[in-house]
C-alpha cells in the first residue's frame, strides 16, 4: 500500500504506532503488516453477494487477495456495483479497495476447483485522549462527562470526505 496511496500509508502507520506504544501487549498479525486485522473466506467456493463493509475506514483501503486452484474463466470475478465494472479476478491476483465506500462482491466459480480468499482490513474508529476508541467505546467514554465532549467537538470529531479524499491525491 505504501507505493500506491503513501499518505494513507503513513496515516494509518503512526495509527499504528501509536496503538503500539499505548498497548505494547497487541502484536502484528504479520510482521511488516500495516493492516490490524485479517480474515479469511475458506472455500472450498468463495461466493460473496453485492456489500459495503460499513464498519471498515473509509480512507484505508482493504486489500482482497484470491487464491485457490480454479479457472478464472469459470468465475472468481469481483464486481464493482456503484462503477458497473466486472474484473477478472485469478488466482494470485490482488485488489485494493474502499470496502466501506464502494459495494462490491464477486461472482462464484463452477463447481471445478478450490478457492481461499484473504481480506486486510481496518475498522473505522475514533481518538480520543491518544487512545483509539471503537464507536461503542468512544460513546460511552464521551457520555456523562461534558468537557470531554466539548473536547471533541472543539476538535472537530471525525475527520470529513475531503479529508480522507486528500490522502489519496
Amino acid at each position: 500500500m505504501a507505493s500506491y496511496f503513501p499518505k494513507v500509508y503513513a496515516h494509518l502507520h503512526e495509527a499504528m504506532q501509536a496503538l503500539a506504544n499505548k498497548q505494547p501487549e497487541l502484536k502484528q498479525n504479520f510482521r511488516g503488516s500495516i493492516y490490524p486485522s485479517i480474515t479469511f473466506n475458506l472455500g472450498p467456493k468463495t461466493e460473496c453477494i453485492d456489500h459495503n463493509d460499513c464498519g471498515n475506514a473509509p480512507d484505508v483501503p482493504c486489500t482482497v487477495t484470491s487464491l485457490g486452484d480454479f479457472n478464472a474463466d469459470d468465475g472468481g470475478d469481483v464486481y464493482l456495483w456503484d462503477l458497473r465494472l466486472c474484473i477478472r479476478f485469478p488466482a494470485g491476483s490482488t485488489i485494493l479497495l474502499s470496502s466501506a465506500g464502494m459495494r462490491h462482491g464477486n461472482h462464484p466459480n463452477r463447481p471445478r476447483g478450490n478457492t481461499v480468499t484473504p481480506s486486510r482490513s481496518t475498522a473505522w474508529v475514533g481518538y480520543s485522549g491518544g487512545c483509539i476508541l471503537d464507536s461503542a467505546l468512544q460513546i460511552r467514554y464521551l457520555q456523562g462527562n461534558a468537557s470531554r465532549l466539548r473536547g471533541h467537538m472543539k476538535k472537530g470529531g471525525e475527520p470529513s470526505w475531503a479529508d480522507y479524499q486528500s490522502m489519496f491525491i
